[in-house]
């Protein structure tokens, strides 16, 4: 059985940037696995030991190392193989597969590499995982999107996928494929030349669905940078509580916009404003507007 969980910024919430390293003379080089105490509050731990943080990895201009931690907290040894997935980035959220062998404009395989691509680890171990940006310095203003795919390797022959039966949600940050082999996959954003970031909230209304009896705030996120913006959508009242929320939000490349539906748990609440705010900036605010 194969099923696909995703999430913002730790399920449903996760959607942290990776911290930058210096570049090192041997860039490919990488240590060894190492052991560890506790796994971060930030990583993603869906299932069978496997953990990772960060969720997304940034390439900014001049940034030519960043880094992912791999984490066994089982009890067994494991292998992980590393390599580079291209996934349609959907309106709504979340991601869809494109067709075999299809390599978009705007995939960031080509300048990005992987160090290393395969490891073994006892219960308790951890491997720090380099992701190398070869870009171009002369590459004019774009951002490009690929995704790091962590697969376990099977200790037994794989089922046949036409056995199996699929279940997908939908999110901007984490994929997971549950089987006979693990899989976790996270986004990596490589920006090059010199642009800028930019979001604007193109409509903001509140709509009540009746298939649900739910009321829900439909916002509509439109890119007006070359590069993308990472946030929170947050729904207030008019003093400024907070109603609704949403973490991790992105416009991947090569979207231009991004529909985003939060439902409100009370039914006395009383939107009045929606703001996005960028991610790790205490709380800079990117966009808001009026609901209508």
């Amino acid at each position: 059985m194969r099923h696909f969980l995703h999430a913002i910024a730790g399920f449903g919430m996760l959607a942290s940037t990776a911290s930058a390293v210096a570049a090192q003379d041997s860039p490919l080089a990488a240590d060894g696995p190492a052991t560890f105490d506790a796994i971060p509050a930030d990583a993603v731990s869906p299932f069978g030991g496997l953990s990772l943080t960060p969720t997304r990895v940034d390439l900014q201009p001049g940034s030519g190392v960043q880094t992912v931690t791999l984490f066994n907290s089982g009890q067994q040894t494991v292998t992980y193989r590393i390599d580079s997935v291209e996934l349609e980035a959907l309106e709504a959220g979340g991601y869809a597969p494109l067709e075999e062998g299809e390599t978009p404009d705007w995939s960031a395989s080509r300048y990005i590499r992987f160090a290393p691509r395969q490891v073994t680890l006892k219960g308790g171990e951890r491997q720090v995982i380099k992701v190398i940006s070869r870009a171009p310095r002369d590459l004019d203003a774009a951002e490009f999107r690929s995704h790091m795919r962590f697969s376990s390797i099977p200790t037994v022959a794989p089922v046949d996928e036409d056995e199996t039966s699929d279940q997908t949600e939908t999110s901007d940050s984490v994929e997971v494929s549950v089987g006979l082999e693990y899989r976790i996959t996270i986004p990596v954003v490589l920006r090059t030349g010199q642009g800028e970031a930019g979001t604007n909230i193109r409509t903001a209304e509140l709509v009540y669905d009746a298939e649900s009896d739910q009321t829900k705030v439909e916002i509509e996120l439109e890119k007006t940078g070359v590069w993308s913006n990472v946030g929170t959508v947050r729904v207030l009242d008019a003093a400024g509580e907070e109603l609704a929320l949403q973490r991790g939000v992105t416009i991947h490349t090569p979207l231009q916009s991004r529909r985003i539906s939060l439902p409100l748990e009370a039914e006395t609440a009383e939107p009045a404003r929606v703001v996005f705010e960028a991610e790790n900036e205490d709380g800079v605010i990117l966009a808001q507007a009026d609901l209508l």
